[in-house]
């Protein structure tokens, strides 16, 4: 009896430690497949941190091109407004003075 006893503590503890054995073994398994996972997140976060990097360095490169689009077409406007201010003056007063100097040359001096 205290053999049978033994022998059936000896037996449940054997089916204890191969229960224990296979459910390390299986978090052993789910611990490399985790730790895969992981690896495979961590470079899928880093590819998703270049394209987000190249995305904001192309909209960075749009932006500097439209402001120079708009240095340049205010360069443009201050131009023709320059313009239009030197054409409005002769309009008003160059148009006199030019005659005024045409006049002047036009005379011959005696010897």
């Amino acid at each position: 009896m205290l053999r049978q006893r033994i022998s059936d503590h000896e037996k449940a503890r054997e089916d204890k430690m191969n229960k224990f054995d296979e459910e390390k073994k299986q978090i052993h398994e789910n611990k490399k497949l985790d730790e895969e996972e992981v690896i495979k997140m961590t470079d899928l976060i880093a590819e998703e941190d270049k394209l987000a990097k190249k995305r904001d360095q192309e909209e960075q490169a749009e932006a500097e091109d439209q402001a120079r689009i708009q240095r340049e077409k205010m360069a443009c406007d201050d131009a023709a407004r320059q313009i239009q201010r030197k054409w409005d003056w002769f309009q008003r007063e160059g148009k006199f003075l030019a005659k005024k100097k045409k006049g002047k040359k036009g005379k011959k001096k005696k010897k």
